[in-house]
């Protein structure tokens, strides 16, 4: 496993240190707790169970979320990604992605020279990421603990993820997005409009069998309002920055992502 992964990593509950004891065990000497390494993945989950809604990813049957997810884009032509990247450069070599799924933003960092690591709660998502590029340093983690030492990341960014936490997460999630970022944080959402709305939308989709969607799953939308109430009750918060960069970087395309930054004293 890569020491420098290893060098960021932390027991989930306490943030301890971890320490690799052989190739499928990672360990915590603090609380004397084994984590299990499974094809190169560790596996540092708490012992919180999951919610129906944070195992659809893992249990859904349909083709649209397995290796193959979001497989169809390249990073390269998508702004929003490409200006996280570049944010991410500014401030420092360390960044971390939260929900990063296959992990399709990999190739961006890795040009860059940048020490790129992907967080996800699905298994197979993170084993799609190894398949595509099997030198990606991914972990199975918990945004709500994430797995990390305080501070070990310059920048961390979610995109598209927080639309999937309900009200009561993620608030947790970004507090722990916080906890482990050094400089910045950044978030990428859908929709242009989440800059103008006035209040939040949650929703769950419901079950799809005939496609593969056995379990329902969250869909949300939070305001500006609502991030920066989270984060101005944070240790060390130093503004927020929003931008409107547009998804696609084809010319006819009308599609824009919110873009947040949060700046972090340090």
């Amino acid at each position: 496993m890569n020491q420098e992964l290893i060098n960021v990593l932390a027991c989930p509950e306490k943030h301890h240190p971890l320490e690799l004891k052989s190739e499928t065990v990672i360990s915590c000497p603090t609380c004397n707790r084994d984590f299990q390494v499974k094809n190169g993945i560790p596996v540092l989950l708490s012992d919180e169970e999951l919610t129906i809604h944070e195992k659809w990813w893992e249990l859904s049957e349909s083709p649209l979320v397995d290796e193959l997810f979001m497989r169809g884009i390249d990073p390269h032509e998508q702004p929003i990604r490409c200006r996280i990247r570049d944010e991410a450069k500014a401030v420092g070599n360390f960044v971390l992605d939260v929900g990063c799924a296959t992990c399709i933003d990999y190739p961006l960092y890795r040009e860059a020279g940048l020490f790129y690591v992907g967080v996800d709660l699905t298994y197979k998502l993170l084993l799609g990421a190894l398949k595509h590029a099997s030198d990606v340093p991914v972990v199975q983690g918990d945004g709500k603990k994430l797995p990390f030492k305080n501070g070990s990341f310059d920048s961390v960014y979610c995109k598209d993820m927080l639309v999937h936490l309900p009200p009561e997460v993620y608030k947790r999630v970004l507090g722990e997005m916080w906890r482990v970022t050094k400089k910045v944080l950044m978030i990428g959402f859908f929709g242009h409009k989440v800059d103008e709305a006035k209040e939040c939308e949650y929703k769950i989709a419901e079950p799809k069998p005939d496609v593969g969607y056995n379990y329902p799953h969250y869909w949300s939308y939070y305001t500006k309002d609502a991030i920066l109430d989270v984060l101005n009750k944070l240790s060390g918060f130093n503004g927020l920055k929003t931008e409107q960069v547009k998804f696609e970087s084809y010319p006819d395309s009308a599609d824009y992502r919110s873009f947040y930054i949060a700046k972090k004293s340090y």
